[in-house]
Formats: structure tokens, C-alpha cells, sequence
């Protein structure tokens, strides 16, 4: 079994910890931590709507990074 941190460039700085770390061995597991609403700039949108729209972004980066996109 393999363990890979992943911290996808499109997303904010998480700081101290991954954004999503992928398992690899039988099969491919990716654990995203909890995504929010703060762009890659650091910028929050002022509209809850659009802060979810970031965060969904956020998750698709991730999904990227860990080449998990053709789901």
C-alpha cells in the first residue's frame, strides 16, 4: 500500500496539513479534507452561492491533482 499527500496548486495553501491524501494498493481511495469557499488568492466570495461554487472547485482540484477526473 502506497500513501501520497496531495495539495492541489489551484486551491488555497492548507498550511499544515494535506488537502487530500491518496491510498493506492488493490484499488485507488482519495480522502479530501474539507474544502471552502477561499480561492487559490485568498479571496472569499461575498455570496454564499459563489463560496460554494469555490469550494466544488476546490474538490474538482483535487481530483485533478490526484488524476481522478474520469469518474
Amino acid at each position: 500500500m502506497k500513501v501520497r499527500s496531495i495539495d492541489a496548486p489551484e486551491s488555497p495553501t492548507a498550511g499544515s496539513y494535506s488537502q487530500a491524501v491518496e491510498v493506492t494498493g488493490a484499488s485507488k481511495l482519495l480522502f479530501i479534507s474539507g474544502q471552502i469557499g477561499m480561492a487559490q488568492d485568498g479571496t472569499v466570495p461575498p455570496v454564499f452561492e459563489l463560496q460554494c461554487r469555490v469550494a466544488w472547485d476546490n474538490i474538482k482540484a483535487q481530483l485533478s491533482a490526484a488524476e481522478m477526473t474520469d469518474c
